[in-house]
């Protein structure tokens, strides 16, 4: 009797440290995902709006001016690779807020599912079976949102250095050029 009570006792302990362990390893899953969505705001907020906005404005500007003074189809071969990089980096900087708005908006929920999802596991609340899918499901999550927020400081990043590049030479042809009377 003495020997069956010991074996219950036995297992039920290593059932009671198993499921711990993998609490344990959930937790630490989370961590990262958390770090990686900590990341991801220092990365949004290396992309200032007004930056993009006063980017974006400097192109247009740049742009409108250009128009007034070519005639004709002939332009040197600089001020057209200066041109086109102008009007690539204005597509970069489409829609960029709209992107950097939708990304931190599914960051900050992101962060909040995964502080709630730790605090559930910790507690043992919920359906601990379902415990897997869903610390997986929010870790794919906080990858893809990484990633959509390093796309986003790259596009910003190129697009100003691009034009901080270019400028000079587009604001020479600008200030050197007559306005086309056409």
């Amino acid at each position: 009797m003495k020997v069956v009570l010991l074996a219950i006792m036995g297992c039920l302990f290593c059932m009671l440290t198993s499921c711990g362990s993998a609490e344990s390893s959930y937790g630490e899953d989370i961590e990262q995902a958390i770090l990686l969505t900590k990341e991801t705001k220092k990365d949004l907020l290396k992309v200032s709006i007004r930056d993009v906005e006063d980017l974006y404005k400097v192109t247009a500007d740049l742009k409108e001016d250009i128009k007034k003074r070519i005639s004709g189809d002939t332009l040197s071969a600089n001020l057209g690779i200066a041109i086109d990089a102008l009007l690539v980096s204005e597509q970069r900087l489409f829609g960029l807020k709209v992107d950097h708005d939708k990304c931190s908006f599914e960051n900050r929920n992101l962060q909040k599912r995964l502080k709630q999802l730790n605090e559930d596991i910790q507690n043992g609340a919920g359906d601990r079976s379902l415990y897997f899918k869903y610390v997986s499901k929010e870790i794919k999550l906080a990858k893809v949102i990484r990633k959509q927020a390093e796309n986003l400081r790259k596009r910003f990043d190129t697009a100003r250095q691009t034009i901080q590049e270019f400028k000079p030479d587009l604001e020479k042809f600008i200030t050197t050029t007559k306005i086309y009377p056409g």
